[in-house]
């Protein structure tokens, strides 16, 4: 790899799975105490595959510098645009930098199109390229490089800063979609609570019909609160995904409210309750006997959501075609289709 003057160029997203650099590590990151040295210079890491671990956990982007000891216009951007201070404060503040030797990762340099030293390859947290400077570039030029790169990213300081205001101004989240648990729950009914009738409870606002429902739930928040945080169990069980459950698709099992992404979620719960119920700790029945004493069909009621309906029911539909005698789901008779049941 010769030296050239300086040049930047865009490489389109390319996931780094080009052979030699992603890495499985299994070992711990960490970080040195800084002393006041260190403060004035970039904190170059030399494990690729530490950097990228750390730039995972951390959710900053990956800075990977090529250089080499033969390098001349390497050791110039030393002495300038890394001696920069405002690049220095980006380097700690919005970066994990590596520094590697190119004849070394000589097969990471030419699958990623370099030949030019020094060279700057950054990279998301997730693996994919986001750009790339090559060349030597004056301390100006190359903070131009960077701040270009962290606005298009969404990373810059102002942006960062506005985010973090937006985040502390921002309310909770509203729960099970402004509808009243407590009338969730006890009657079954998708009922609209009130604004003014509110209660925050675990990083969410409930609302309330009544003032009636709004005390209750504050005497005991935690039975009309929707288990697992209103997230759907048949997601995180079955698909690793942590997504938030639907108050139309909802069941009643066991005096606890669960909700569900979707209508086959829902369904696929009815067929096994207690893989998807022990989630919740609260919910489970500790003695053999007692969970032997309740059939299926009188431990898992909901009159608000149809076990009737198939698994292509859509909200708007308020007709549904039980399933053949005998099923599991045609012994829950207390099962109603969802419209038939909604009363505002």
């Amino acid at each position: 790899m010769t030296n050239r003057h300086p040049g930047v160029s865009r490489v389109g997203c390319a996931a780094l799975l080009v052979s030699g650099l992603v890495l499985v590590v299994l070992t711990q990151t960490g970080r040195s105490a800084l002393g006041a040295d260190d403060v004035k210079r970039i904190a170059w890491r030399d494990d690729l595959a530490q950097a990228q671990l750390e730039a995972k956990s951390r959710d900053l982007l990956l800075w990977i510098q090529f250089t080499g000891p033969w390098c001349g216009n390497c050791r110039r951007m030393e002495r300038s645009a890394f001696a920069h201070s405002a690049i220095i404060t980006e380097s700690r503040e919005r970066f994990v930098p590596v520094k590697l030797r190119s004849d070394e990762y000589e097969s990471l340099a030419q699958s990623l199109g370099l030949t030019v030293l020094p060279s700057t390859v950054i990279v998301r947290p997730n693996g994919e390229v986001v750009d790339k400077f090559e060349g030597y570039g004056e301390p100006e030029v190359f903070e131009a490089f960077l701040a270009t790169m962290l606005t298009r990213e969404g990373r810059s300081p102002e942006q960062v800063a506005a985010k973090q205001r937006s985040q502390a101004n921002q309310d909770p989240a509203v729960a099970l979609a402004g509808y009243d648990p407590v009338t969730l729950l006890q009657d079954q009914k998708l009922v609209p609570g009130r604004a003014d009738l509110s209660v925050e409870h675990d990083g969410r606002v409930f609302r309330f019909a009544n003032e009636t429902g709004r005390t209750a739930f504050l005497q005991k928040p935690e039975s009309f609160a929707p288990v697992n945080g209103g997230r759907c169990p048949v997601s995180q069980v079955d698909r690793g995904d942590f997504a938030t459950g639907d108050p139309r698709w909802g069941v009643v099992y066991r005096g606890h409210l669960f909700l569900f992404k979707e209508v086959t979620d829902r369904d696929r719960f009815a067929k096994d309750p207690e893989r998807y119920a022990g989630l919740d700790q609260s919910v489970r029945v500790s003695c053999p006997h007692c969970r032997g004493q309740a059939p299926l069909a009188r431990r898992l009621t909901s009159r608000f959501s149809s076990m009737f309906a198939s698994t292509s029911a859509t909200a708007g539909s308020s007709a549904s075609t039980p399933p053949p005698s005998g099923t599991l789901t045609n012994r829950l008779a207390s099962f109603l289709p969802f419209d038939s049941v909604l009363r505002r």
